[in-house]
């Protein structure tokens, strides 16, 4: 949890933890993420989820997208 809590502060637009990230990146991370779940779910279906199955499949999500090099 704390790794995400600070990976959320890393991504946030003006945060002084951001380095040379570019702003609003936190934006492009989730759009993959979700890209990646509508891969083998539909719209209706994810938009359907309770929030407990929303966190786990994003979890799981962000935790499958590739480490940027």
């Amino acid at each position: 949890m704390v790794t995400s809590l600070l990976l959320r502060i890393r991504l946030m637009r003006d945060s002084p933890l951001a380095g040379n990230l570019p702003r609003r990146c936190g934006y492009l991370v989730g759009l993959t993420a979700v890209r990646r779940l509508r891969e083998r779910h539909s719209l209706p279906e994810v938009a359907g989820w309770p929030l407990p199955r929303v966190r786990a499949e994003i979890s799981a999500a962000l935790m499958d997208l590739p480490v940027p090099a």
